[in-house]
C-alpha cells in the first residue's frame, strides 16, 4: 500500500531499523535517486549523502538523532528537504 502511494504521489519514504541497524527504502525512493536494485538499502551514512551538504542535510540528522536520544516517533518530523537525484547531477 505504501509503495502505490508513494508512486502515484511521486514521494518517496524510508525508515530506520534501529534494531538492526537497517534503513529501509521505498520503490519510490530508489527510483527518484536512480537506483534500479530493487534490494538496496543504503546504511546511514549513504542515506544522507543523498540529502543536500549544510542546513538541510544537518536538520534530518539532528531529527534522526532526537528520535534515536529521546525514543521520540519520528513521524511527528515529516517534512520535505531537498535531495540530491540523478536528474539533478547526482546519481550511481
Amino acid at each position: 500500500m505504501l509503495d502505490k502511494a508513494t508512486s502515484l504521489a511521486k514521494i518517496g519514504a524510508w525508515e530506520i531499523d534501529l534494531i538492526n541497524q537497517e534503513i529501509h527504502w521505498s520503490s519510490m525512493t530508489r527510483q527518484i535517486h536512480g537506483i534500479s536494485d530493487e534490494t538496496y538499502n543504503p546504511n546511514f551514512e549513504e542515506a544522507m549523502a543523498f540529502y543536500k551538504e549544510g542546513a538541510y542535510r544537518d536538520a534530518i540528522i539532528a531529527r534522526v538523532t532526537m528520535a534515536v536520544e529521546n525514543g521520540k516517533n519520528g513521524t511527528s518530523n515529516r517534512r520535505s528537504l531537498p535531495v540530491r537525484t540523478r536528474l539533478n547531477g547526482f546519481g550511481r
